[in-house]
């Protein structure tokens, strides 16, 4: 007898029946790839890796180093491993985004103007956190609440995409303005210190972007390159004092190519855009 569709569970069972006759066949596809799975998987690796760089540079910062790159590197690749061998869309690629740095720059926050957690308890209180978010997710899946995504029209995903940009945009200018003003205090002191000329001693970087990637036109779904890119993201833990060398202005330059890249394709900018656009032009 089959479930109905509001019972518990019918959802997850739906999908693992969905997916299980695949499950062999996409691990099969990519190692029959060969050394030709290397590409894809540097690209994606790339792709994951400069912004969950770039985003535990932020949450380093926001939360006084309570948490950091290495732990940004760690979660991703561990929860990459984890979908890669259990997920059931092979290639969606996990990582950090805005929302999670705001969410726990707002907990740090919180946590640090209570005497009872201050940032001695931060990281067990926002662990609890995450215990009961985790807990509610659970419950979602098992009633089958993503049965609702349909009463969505496309305009909340852009909508939210675009919270995205502005908050990219934001973040790339506040950073890089804080950073210029620092180095500028820098080089006063030093001037007035050592009666030195003011030539900066460092500066910013104008990031230049490289994009020699071609995306191919056919994608086959298979595990093996999510895999593989979730253990270089993990190898790269070990590569801390490397990364440590990147100049952070490099990363809000990247903050802000991640901003304009996305806007491209996203309706509500293109709704925004006919606003400037003369009626005879608009309606070609």
């Amino acid at each position: 007898m089959k479930s109905l569709p509001g019972a518990p569970f019918t959802g997850i069972s739906e999908d693992i029946r969905g997916r299980v006759s695949c499950y062999k066949q996409d691990w099969i596809a990519g190692i029959r790839s060969g050394i030709g799975i290397l590409a894809p998987t540097t690209y994606i690796f790339f792709a994951s890796a400069l912004p969950v760089i770039a985003f535990g540079e932020q949450l380093s910062r926001e939360t006084d180093g309570s948490l950091s790159t290495v732990e940004t590197l760690a979660s991703t690749a561990i929860c990459g491993i984890i979908h890669s061998i259990l997920g059931g869309q092979p290639l969606m690629i996990l990582g950090v985004a805005e929302p999670t740095i705001i969410m726990y720059s707002y907990l740090y926050k919180f946590a640090k103007e209570r005497e009872d957690l201050g940032q001695t308890l931060y990281l067990a209180w926002a662990g609890w956190v995450c215990v009961w978010t985790a807990l509610m997710l659970f419950l979602l899946a098992i009633f089958n609440a993503c049965s609702i995504i349909s009463k969505f029209t496309r305009v909340a995903g852009e909508t939210f995409g675009m919270l995205i940009v502005v908050l990219f945009i934001q973040e790339a200018i506040k950073s890089a303005v804080a950073k210029e003003l620092e180095h500028l205090k820098e080089a006063i002191m030093k001037g007035e210190n050592e009666n030195a000329n003011d030539e900066k001693s460092d500066g910013i970087f104008d990031p230049e972007k490289h994009i020699d990637a071609y995306l191919p036109v056919r994608v086959n779904e298979q595990r093996v390159s999510n895999l593989l890119q979730s253990l270089l993201v993990a190898a790269s833990v070990g590569a801390m004092p490397v990364i440590k060398k990147i100049p952070t202005s490099v990363l809000w330059g990247y903050f802000a190519y991640m901003a304009i890249d996305s806007l491209p394709g996203n309706q509500l900018w293109e709704r925004m855009l006919l606003l400037f656009i003369s009626p005879g032009r608009r309606f070609k």
